[in-house]
């Protein structure tokens, strides 16, 4: 979706370093299988949630940093940024049982986790800091970044794989039917 939206309005942000398209990640990129499954990226064989939406995350900090090339090879100036919130109790924890959030809510959970409004500072600073610079990533600076003051965070060498980040574009476009306006190359 994210893929799609933006290669709609792609021409109608301005050509500025202020404009921004920010991705949301999350620190699940760094767990999971650490690849897209290429040979079955909807995971109709051999379905695992968590390497499913950890694969998701991954394709999410890949779509920004690849976009990011393509706009600096575009000669544009416009930023591709991404930010991940580290652990809330948000929507997501739905799927988790009451009994499991309850204990964790009045246990460790003050430890490894921050309420929603501090969970979304990473990605406003990704939004509107004039220090921001393409291809960066933002997400909580404590504690293996679960939660704490908005920073720069860690990408792991597999988001960053040019030839993985290509493919996955192409993959995109095929899936989605986008076509991009600005030449992208």
């Amino acid at each position: 979706g994210h893929f799609l939206l933006t290669s709609l309005l792609i021409d109608l942000i301005p050509d500025d370093p202020a404009a921004r398209v920010v991705s949301l990640s999350s620190i699940a990129h760094t767990q999971g299988l650490k690849r897209i499954r290429f040979e079955d990226i909807h995971w109709d064989s051999g379905y695992h949630r968590h390497n499913a939406y950890a694969q998701t995350k991954l394709a999410c900090l890949m779509f920004a940093i690849e976009l990011q090339r393509r706009l600096e090879k575009a000669g544009r100036k416009t930023l591709s940024v991404a930010a991940h919130p580290a652990v809330s109790e948000t929507e997501l924890a739905r799927t988790v049982a009451p009994w499991k959030m309850a204990i964790m809510r009045h246990t460790i959970g003050p430890f490894f986790s921050h309420v929603p409004s501090k969970a979304a500072l990473p990605q406003v600073v990704a939004a509107l800091d004039p220090g921001v610079k393409g291809g960066d990533y933002f997400g909580p600076k404590g504690f293996m970044e679960l939660s704490g003051p908005p920073a720069r965070a860690k990408i792991m060498p597999w988001a960053r794989d040019p030839e993985a980040n290509r493919k996955l574009w192409e993959v995109s476009e095929q899936l989605t039917g986008a076509e991009w306006p600005l030449k992208l190359a």
